[in-house]
């Protein structure tokens, strides 16, 4: 789609929950997680702070895989 091309890639680009973000920048520089839940009503923001949070973890090759739907 092509609103994905402009969305945010890191929790600085992101303007909206920075409580949120912050403790998710928090729990990548501190703990590992084996999973993690994310729930909230369609167009809250999870794919793109989950995204965001791969980021920080992983760098910026996460945009590169491919998912399957």
């Amino acid at each position: 789609m092509y609103a994905h091309i402009y969305s945010p890639k890191c929790f600085k680009d992101i303007k909206y929950h920075p409580n949120i973000c912050n403790d998710f920048k928090n729990l990548s520089k501190n703990i590992e997680l084996q999973n993690m839940i994310l729930y909230g009503p369609a167009g809250s923001g999870k794919k793109t702070i989950c995204k965001a949070y791969l980021n920080e973890l992983f760098g910026s090759g996460i945009y590169n895989v491919q998912t399957a739907t």
